[in-house]
Parts: structure tokens; sequence; C-alpha cells
């Protein structure tokens, strides 16, 4: 399971479509997926430090038209929650076959318990944690969003 890949080149066009403006380290020009690459070193061989922070960046915004951003899947259940209170669970099942669980934040009348989460999509039977999270990402993007 890899939920430090980035997000496939359809996933990543519709996450630009839905709003989806955060700074990654990946992105896509045109359908290319382009990561950092960084040489020990410069032409005069003079030591240099680039922070991992300093190379995340805005792929997603209105100028860069044949950019986007290519964020982790895990960056992306962040973004789900954090920002549309979606929360996307994997779990195993019997013969090692893997189910999502997609649930939306709602808000009750109760004080003590402000909110509460209600089902509102799942698939099941897949063939790994990864690509449950991926089926899971698009439903939220096609369905929910």
């Amino acid at each position: 399971m890899s939920l430090s890949k980035p997000v496939d080149f359809s996933t990543a066009k519709l996450l630009k479509e839905k709003g989806f403006k955060e700074r990654t380290l990946c992105y896509y020009f045109k359908n290319n997926l382009e990561e950092p690459y960084l040489e020990n070193g410069s032409s005069t061989d003079v030591e240099f430090r680039v922070d991992l922070e300093d190379l995340y960046d805005y792929h997603n915004n209105e100028y860069l038209k044949e950019r986007c951003s290519a964020p982790t899947i895990a960056e992306v259940v962040d973004w789900l929650f954090e920002i549309h209170g979606i929360w996307v669970s994997v779990e195993t099942f019997r013969y090692l076959k893997f189910n999502y669980r997609v649930s939306k934040k709602e808000k009750t009348m109760s004080v003590k318990v402000p909110f509460s989460f209600e089902v509102v999509d799942a698939g099941y039977d897949l063939e790994s944690p990864t690509e449950a999270y991926e089926k899971a990402i698009e439903s939220c993007l096609t369905k929910i969003i």
C-alpha cells in the first residue's frame, strides 16, 4: 500500500476542477508526471541545501492551464476531510479483499454531539488498499462534491 503515491492524471484533473489548491511536490504537465530532481552540489561543486518544503508549489492556478497538481493519496484524503467534511476509510475483509466507506460530516441538534458522520458511499471486494482509496476518491469527486 502506498498512500504517498501521486494520484493519476484523470484524478488530478478532477481535483483541479473541484477546487484543490493545496501545495504539492509533484504535478502533471499536460499528462506527464513531473517530480523535482535535485543533484547534490552545483556546477562549482559547492554544497547547498534545499528544504523539502521549498519544493512544494501551487500548481493548480488559473495561469498554469497545462499544469495540475499531483497530490498523494494521503494529501487528497486530508483535503477531503478538512475542506469538505468527508471521511474516507479502508478496511480489510475476508480473503484479503478491501472495502472502502465514504462518510460525510453532518450537523446534529445535540449540544453534546455537535456532528455525526453519515455513510454516503461504499465499495467492496477490491484487490488492494491503494485501489480502495483510489475508488473512494473517485467516488467523492464524481458523486459527492
